[in-house]
């Protein structure tokens, strides 16, 4: 029996993914499989994948997509063929501990999601990154609060594989920061959730990573991903019994959008984009003030909705104010150290 699939979307990854194989190939739960789907690669990963099959196929499955759909549609795929009784997704320019896929399954026993720590990787140097998930195992209200406000990631973790297709969970295609989704979707679906100990999953960021490499185009996609959430919990029936949830997420991701996205640096800004997310909150999500977990997020960003509300002329001023108080600060802070 296989107990955990692992899927590796892999574009272009000719670089990163002998690494992230091959701490695949080494881990101490021998029940797993490994589904390498090659998402119309242009460099020498397909070849490499191909290898692989050859030397592991008892480990390894491939597909090769004839279609770009992105990392989103190069997952689902691999789920379609998955076997495992749970799905472990790792990206092709990450890897992990030999013992993260054993740590996971023991803890999990049965819990439709099962996550651990993790780190942070730049090639030099390690960042912990520690997760909070709430005691017990059964996710009630508080928790499950608690855990779609910080469930920003889907690698290290696994998904109990007939949870996943009992409610149709998978990713957006053909669109960037479809982890966005999918992390919300699990998490209000879930019913049991539990925390392996111990940090296995290496998450390698670098100037080439693939949101930084490619600038704001890539960016602005995620402007999308609030409306694809409401729309789709809307269309499944289910907003009205999570209502609170669904908006609180809906307009935390427009405030991120706001500040992140559209703001920028002083000179950077993007009216347009601000004013497209002014114009789907007034259509989305009108009463966005109303919900009871509004005020639960930083009151700088709330600020910077409002104004946008307002104008988004009004939202890059206070932006800029905000921003020039924090540089004079830092230089204060500077200048009293060199006293």
């Amino acid at each position: 029996m296989v107990k955990v699939s692992v899927i590796v979307p892999v574009h272009n990854s000719q670089s990163y993914l002998h690494k992230c194989v091959d701490s695949l190939l080494g881990q101490t739960l021998e029940e797993i499989e490994i589904i390498l789907v090659d998402d119309c690669s242009t460099d020498t990963s397909p070849e490499l994948l191909r290898q692989y099959a050859l030397t592991h196929p008892d480990k390894i499955r491939c597909l090769y997509l004839e279609e770009n759909i992105r990392q989103g549609g190069a997952r689902n795929r691999g789920m379609e063929i998955a076997r495992g009784e749970y799905i472990a997704f790792v990206d092709s320019d990450d890897f992990v501990e030999k013992d993260m896929c054993r740590a996971l399954y023991e803890a999990a026993e049965g819990a439709d999601l099962c996550g651990a720590d993790y780190y942070i990787d730049d090639g030099k140097s390690l960042k912990d990154v520690l997760t909070d998930y709430g005691e017990g195992r059964e996710l009630d209200y508080a928790r499950r609060v608690r855990f779609l406000g910080h469930c920003g990631y889907f690698w290290s973790r696994i998904y109990r594989r007939a949870f996943l297709k009992e409610n149709n969970l998978n990713f957006p295609e053909k669109v960037f920061f479809e982890d966005a989704y999918f992390n919300f979707m699990t998490g209000l679906y879930a019913r049991t959730l539990v925390k392996a100990p111990g940090q296995f999953y290496h998450y390698y960021q670098s100037t080439n990573s693939t949101v930084r490499s490619k600038g704001d185009v890539r960016q602005y996609e995620r402007i999308v991903i609030p409306s694809l959430i409401l729309d789709a919990c809307k269309q499944r029936g289910i907003y009205e019994a999570n209502r609170d949830l669904v908006d609180n997420k809906y307009i935390s991701m427009q405030m991120g959008n706001i500040r992140h996205t559209c703001l920028g640096q002083p000179g950077k800004t993007d009216l347009s984009q601000l004013a497209r997310i002014r114009t789907a909150v007034r259509q989305e999500c009108p009463g966005f003030a109303k919900c009871p977990l509004y005020k639960d997020n930083l009151f700088q960003l709330r600020f910077y909705l409002r104004a946008t509300m307002l104008s988004p002329r009004l939202a890059v001023l206070a932006y800029k104010v905000d921003w020039a108080v924090d540089l004079l600060a830092v230089l204060e802070g500077k200048l009293k150290r060199r006293k």
